[in-house]
């Protein structure tokens, strides 16, 4: 069977049709694959600078971590040095301050309580992170070395406790029982003391 003219022309331009609508199809291919692989590098590209700045939060955060641990550390150490607020007892501070009265061998004749209580701002001045102060003014009565070990048995005692200020008055001969004449140097001590609680 042979082709006419016609058909042969009409062959070949449904031939050329299809070659162009294959290499029409496969051309769109190609370039919707570039463009696909254009978003695809830009998605890559948005991922890579996420995990950068989720590797950055991650340093940030063992960096407060660390911080934190050593907040909790001096917490814990702050702990140890202040009393606990149910431990401070006035009857407790008391027995605690007439037992170095009984080893420096003073009389503690009176212990006061200050009404005056404060609370000392924490660091950056936020008072929610404050401690509280409790003061006292203590009397105290024996020779002047006997007083300074007294201080220093409160200054050198395992919790914190301040001495915030010292005055000593000579107690006259008259004011003397018969006992004490034989010590020398016998004072009148008024001391300040401060505790803190948190």
């Amino acid at each position: 069977m042979r082709l006419t003219e016609k058909q042969l022309f009409f062959g070949t331009i449904g031939l050329f049709v299809v070659v162009a609508l294959v290499l029409g199809f496969y051309g769109y291919q190609l370039y919707a694959g570039e463009a696909g692989w254009r978003d695809t590098q830009d998605e890559a590209q948005r991922v890579r600078v996420e995990i950068e700045a989720l590797k950055q939060k991650a340093e940030e955060l063992n960096q407060l971590r660390f911080e934190l641990n050593k907040l909790r550390e001096a917490e814990e150490q702050f702990k140890r040095i202040l009393p606990d607020p149910k431990a401070v007892r006035f009857t407790e501070f008391v027995d605690t301050l007439e037992k170095f009265a009984k080893n420096a061998q003073v009389r503690l004749p009176n212990v006061v309580r200050n009404p005056s209580s404060q609370v000392t701002p924490g660091p950056g001045g936020s008072a929610a992170s404050a401690f509280n102060q409790i003061s006292y003014t203590l009397t105290v009565e024996g020779g002047f070395y006997e007083v300074a070990r007294f201080i220093f048995f409160i200054e050198t005692h395992e919790r914190f406790i301040k001495v915030e200020s010292i005055s000593f008055t000579p107690k006259q001969r008259t004011e003397l029982k018969e006992k004490d004449k034989e010590l020398r140097s016998l004072v009148t001590a008024t001391i300040v003391v401060s505790t803190y609680t948190f």
